[in-house]
């Protein structure tokens, strides 16, 4: 069976958001049909219930529990894909969105915020209608087609999801990859199927157009890169009277945000910049990938106030090139994304 996935438009439906997470489906269904996450990899993990029972022992009932006591129900799940769009950041990051339309040409700009300066403002998000220190709620919708033939699929939804934590990868040769691990309320089934779906037709975000810029200077030969976020989500299940054994909310911890960098050692930057005892003060990351050498096109990751936290160096006979993996701390983040005109990314 074939599965379709996409994202709810938050701003349009409103479906998904933390007061509707326990409501019913809108008639018809979820009308935004073109959010999706990108070419999946792999085993995809929708949020299904799992529920904790609590056995209950009883004197004079032998060994056996005398009775089940459901308990709460949490609905985790993950999914993985080549990177085609830069929505996902926008859910893993929460932060202010700045667009600036015809940035150039045909293409928008939109710049994700996430320093200190805007989690302490306390104005809302028009995208949601949420402080900028929070992160977005959303609904994920899963569509299976129908093998038979049949006018329905069987369509799943998680509602009121968040971004946990989420994983950015890009390796020699490969694709500009990102991992999420996804918290939601409650998971509900449907028969009815996605309108005008579509999927994402442009190319992923590869190797051959990307670039590193370690403290103000490129980096000629990186082999791989991974940026993590972790907003460390408390599940909360309060005493109230509305949502039976479901969670009652998900609130945001503290973000950490880490990298880690293979590069070949000829080029010394970081080397040079560890044994001088600049090694302690702060300094900035880019990683900038596009598509296919398609500089028009682009998402850039600028990691700020950044610390090198090691970079051993490992002599083996066997390599026939020598690596150092930096392992590096970051303070925030700030993202930019340049698309086609009306790609916003929500």
């Amino acid at each position: 069976m074939a599965a379709t996935i996409f994202v709810s438009d938050l701003a349009t439906t409103g479906f998904g958001l933390e007061n509707s997470a326990y409501g019913s489906l809108p008639s018809g269904g979820l009308s935004a049909a073109n959010k999706w996450f990108g070419i999946v990899k792999g085993t995809m993990e929708f949020p299904d219930d799992e529920i904790d029972w609590q056995p209950q022992y009883m004197h004079g009932h032998g060994r056996n529990p005398a009775i089940f006591m459901e308990g709460k129900h949490e609905c985790n799940g993950s999914v993985e894909f080549m990177v085609q769009n830069g929505k996902f950041l926008f859910l893993a990051l929460g932060g202010q969105i700045v667009n600036t339309e015809d940035y150039s040409g045909a293409y928008d700009k939109h710049v994700i915020e996430t320093a200190s300066l805007e989690d302490l403002d306390l104005t809302l998000r028009a995208e949601d209608s949420k402080g900028y220190r929070t992160l977005p709620s959303f609904t994920w919708h899963v569509s299976l087609e129908n093998p038979g033939g049949a006018s329905y699929n069987w369509g799943r939804y998680a509602l009121g999801c968040k971004v946990d934590s989420c994983t950015i990868t890009g390796e020699e040769e490969g694709a500009m990859t990102a991992s999420l691990d996804i918290i939601a309320k409650k998971t509900v089934d449907s028969n009815t199927t996605l309108v005008a779906t579509s999927p994402e037709t442009t190319d992923v975000y590869t190797f051959a157009g990307g670039t590193v810029t370690y403290a103000g200077s490129t980096l000629a030969e990186v082999t791989d890169f991974e940026v993590t976020i972790n907003n460390n989500l408390k599940p909360k299940f309060y005493w109230n009277s509305t949502n039976t054994k479901y969670l009652t909310d998900l609130l945001e911890s503290k973000r950490e945000i880490t990298s880690k960098l293979t590069v070949l050692p000829k080029d010394r930057t970081y080397f040079t910049r560890l044994i001088s005892g600049k090694g302690t003060a702060a300094f900035d990351i880019i990683i900038k990938g596009s598509r296919d050498q398609d500089t028009n096109e682009y998402i850039q990751m600028t990691l700020k106030n950044c610390f090198l936290k090691s970079a051993p160096h490992a002599l083996s006979e066997d390599d026939v090139e020598m690596t150092v993996p930096l392992d590096i701390m970051v303070e925030y983040m700030i993202t930019e994304i340049v698309d086609q005109n009306g790609s916003d990314l929500l």
